[in-house]
């Protein structure tokens, strides 16, 4: 079993940033088993090769 957590934004009280964020996201990912997540790691590398090139 495979477990990945993710977040992205502030809760919004950055003291550095006077223009902190609005929102916040938690993401996760849950894979019962290996060949999933290989899967979904290779799919992910296509993705980011297509955008880069």
């Amino acid at each position: 079993m495979f477990l990945f957590l993710d977040e992205t934004g502030d809760f919004g009280f950055d003291f550095e940033n006077k223009s902190p964020s609005t929102h916040f996201c938690i993401t996760l990912l849950f894979c019962k088993n290996r060949k999933t997540l290989l899967n979904i790691r290779s799919a992910v590398k296509k993705q980011f090769r297509e955008s880069f090139s």
